[in-house]
């Protein structure tokens, strides 16, 4: 019976003491690692498009699929505050980038403000520069939603990654998060 019962306490004790799963990820091909705010859920590709694709219906957007851009990683707190890197086979294709373009006329036509950063600039997140874009929109109800745009070109292959929020804390999080990770 104590057997049993060190048996059991052995097996459950660990997952209740690390109860979460790991918020690190890495991906080889660019020696890239973050560590996730424990706030925001790592989604699978497949669900991430889901997602994405069901909101690209409605607004009438291109749909994402993975022939041009590849997802390294998509993680989400909610529907307004997420994390998307992917790997480009051709930029001027993305869909990420069609849509946003897309997004930017829309959003000219309507009472939106925006407010963009010098489109030239460039951020060093561990000796790895990045162009960088930080568009905030401020909407007719003053709701502000923004969304953080960096790209790089790494092993002849373009990284982006599209950082959007309307909270500021999980938006600083997800931020911090992205510019304090590794690239080894």
């Amino acid at each position: 019976m104590r057997l049993l019962i060190i048996l059991l306490l052995s097996l459950l004790l660990p997952q209740t003491i690390f109860g979460q799963e790991s918020q690190r990820f890495h991906y080889k091909e660019f020696k890239w690692e973050i560590q996730l705010p424990e706030v925001f859920k790592k989604i699978s590709s497949d669900e991430w498009l889901d997602l994405k694709n069901k909101e690209n219906t409605i607004k009438g957007y291109k749909l994402e699929d993975q022939t041009i851009s590849k997802i390294i990683l998509a993680a989400s707190n909610d529907s307004l505050n997420y994390f998307v890197s992917y790997q480009e086979k051709n930029f001027s294709n993305s869909v990420g980038f069609i849509n946003t373009q897309k997004i930017m006329h829309e959003i000219s036509q309507q009472d939106i403000k925006v407010k963009v950063n010098k489109s030239d600039e460039k951020l060093k997140i561990n000796n790895i520069t990045f162009n960088y874009l930080k568009m905030e929109y401020t909407f007719p109800d003053d709701s502000i939603r923004i969304t953080e745009f960096y790209a790089s070109l790494i092993k002849n292959k373009i990284f982006t990654v599209f950082i959007t929020y309307n909270d500021k804390v999980k938006g600083d999080l997800i931020h911090n998060a992205w510019i304090n990770s590794k690239f080894n």
